[in-house]
């Protein structure tokens, strides 16, 4: 990188070396595929020590930046950089130390959180050569012993009185079950095809088969203790108020995820006006001009979910659907923003996971991003919400944001590529960005209004209701973690509010009981980012240029929301 000294240059990428390898698992999401590891470096260490080691790594970081900071002149660019880094390792050793939720390693979300970190690695493997095969196998070797760190995490958060509680492990039993059943190696069987095509790699297969016997054992050991030791100190109440310095902890959990110093009093109260704001525009922007009354949101809810009209039926239908939806916003683009990325989306089906959710590719092209739409349960998929799905998870969304960024060779490489994984270890790992990442992403389903994506109150209600969940999530997310709400509680609100089914609203209280402060990222980024383009356009006027302001947004990558708005306010002063 032409921009940075030898000397700043030298420090960025030593710590991103000691990353890829401190997180291997992280190392595929990002495209490090040349990397090779031992059977004991092949998975992340998360044990306790783990953690006591990031934190000493941090510490040492610390010292050489502050040493770098007083024996040289850095550039503007090279201080921005290098700041973050420095906060990123301060913040990092005051979570492990005060904010352990590593510790908390076990709940349902994806496979139940024990395994999830292994078999996602597979799918960002690109298994065309040989050694890809045998990165796995190691991997596979070194999955019990992972198993056995994450064991002995929850040990040290019982001796620390810090466990999960008893909502966000309510199907522990049960997955844990079916990983030793075998439906979990599902995910092994692609891979294992394209090994048993090289016969000179066949002497691999028994080794696996060992391995994939071997992973289920550690997983009835994890059962057995989790029947045993874990359960009797669940915790009745699933918020942080329930455990030591909670207050403090979801401070710091808010924190992590906004990027800003807003209180839970703060959010909860944003949260209540967004609510009440986007309840204005349902009645306004949808009932009336469909003909109901405003006291009609469930009746009108009623007939759109039950409506065929907004079903397909196939899977291939729905895939379609978002194909021809990110095509048109793809030909109008050049309007709004100023750099394409290079690298293509491709839009596959899911079985599981969310309804849609997108992952990154790579900066050398071999592995596209992947917009994945959920095709299971076709009569829960409407297709009013695909405007906004395509928007935020898509092109404008999270494509196009991730890949310019990852293509931009000027952003030192520790901060090109986020580590998309992980969340409920909360604070205790790098940063994400998450304000800015997912408040992006929100911000263009925004913006889609301006586009003219969404062409009847149907597709703008997708949009609101979209939002209303984000606007919801403020308001439920510091109910369970400040105020003490229960799961019922934060149920029955969302639903009032949403019109979502209670199966769907309750997965989603059980994800914000994972992952304190994570759902409040969404709706507090897309404030910040309006708020940011409204000073532009206040004190630019006419000059004002919204397809500067987006390159400004996205082409230093992802950034914390304070450094942002500097970037935004020299953007005025250089054109004022």
């Amino acid at each position: 990188m032409e921009f940075l000294s030898p000397a700043v240059e030298q420090l960025l990428e030593a710590d991103w070396l000691w990353e890829k390898q401190d997180n291997p698992e992280f190392s595929s999401q990002a495209g490090a595929y040349d990397m090779t590891w031992s059977a004991t470096q092949a998975l992340q260490d998360v044990s306790p020590a783990g953690y006591q080691r990031r934190a000493q790594h941090s510490q040492e970081m610390i010292e050489q930046i502050d040493m770098l900071l007083r024996t040289h002149t850095l550039s503007k660019e090279e201080t921005l950089y290098v700041n973050m880094l420095r906060l990123s390792h301060v913040e990092l050793i005051q979570a492990i130390e005060k904010c352990p939720f590593y510790l908390i390693p076990v709940n349902t979300m994806y496979n139940g959180g024990l395994c999830y970190s292994f078999l996602e690695s597979i799918e960002w493997m690109r298994f065309e050569v040989d050694s890809d095969f045998e990165v796995l196998l190691t991997r596979l070797q070194a999955f019990p012993n992972q198993v056995n760190q994450y064991i002995e995490a929850m040990r040290e958060g019982m001796r620390r009185g810090f466990t999960a509680s008893k909502p966000i492990v309510a199907d522990m039993e049960g997955i844990l079950q079916k990983h030793i059943d075998g439906e979990t190696f599902g995910e092994l069987e692609d891979p294992l095809s394209k090994l048993k095509e090289r016969a000179h790699l066949a002497h691999l297969l028994p080794q696996f088969e060992e391995g994939i016997r071997n992973a289920k054992a550690a997983f009835t050991r994890a059962l057995e203790f989790f029947k045993t030791e874990y359960t009797p100190t669940l915790r009745d109440v699933p918020g942080c108020v329930s455990l030591p310095n909670g207050a403090e902890i979801y401070a710091m959990c808010l924190k992590f995820h906004t990027g800003t110093d807003l209180t839970a009093d703060q959010v909860h109260e944003i949260g209540l006006r967004e609510v009440a704001k986007i309840e204005s525009r349902y009645n306004n922007d949808v009932l009336v001009p469909l003909g109901f009354g405003p006291d009609d949101f469930v009746k009108f809810v009623e007939k759109v979910r039950s409506d065929p009209a907004f079903y397909v039926d196939t899977d291939d239908k729905l895939l379609n659907v978002y194909v021809s939806e990110c095509q048109k916003i793809r030909e109008i683009m050049p309007l709004y923003f100023a750099e394409q990325p290079r690298s293509p989306m491709d839009i596959v089906k899911s079985k599981g996971g969310p309804c849609a959710y997108y992952l990154a590719g790579t900066d050398d092209g071999k592995r596209p991003g992947r917009f994945y739409v959920n095709v299971t349960n076709l009569t829960g998929k409407p297709t009013y919400e695909r405007v906004a799905l395509s928007l935020h998870e898509g092109i404008p969304g999270h494509h196009h944001q991730l890949s310019l960024a990852m293509e931009n060779a000027t952003i030192p490489k520790v901060f090109r590529y986020i580590e998309d994984r992980r969340y409920e270890i909360g604070p205790c790992r790098r940063p994400l960005f998450t304000s800015y990442a997912e408040g992006w992403a929100l911000y263009c389903e925004y913006l889609g209004e301006e586009m003219g994506m969404y062409q009847t109150p149907y597709d703008l209600f997708g949009r609101l209701s979209m939002d209303m969940m984000r606007a919801v999530r403020l308001v439920v997310d510091t109910g369970l973690h400040s105020k003490g709400w229960s799961i019922e509680q934060a149920v029955d609100y969302m639903m009032q509010k949403t019109g979502m089914h209670r199966h769907e609203v309750t997965k989603e209280i059980v994800r914000y009981a994972t992952w304190p402060g994570q759902a409040c990222a969404y709706k507090i980024g897309q404030l910040e980012l309006l708020r940011m383009r409204k000073k532009a356009e206040d004190s630019l006027g006419a000059k004002f240029d919204l397809k500067k302001f987006h390159s400004v947004v996205l082409m230093s990558g992802a950034l914390p929301m304070n450094i942002l708005e500097d970037l935004v306010d020299a953007y005025i002063a250089q054109n004022a």
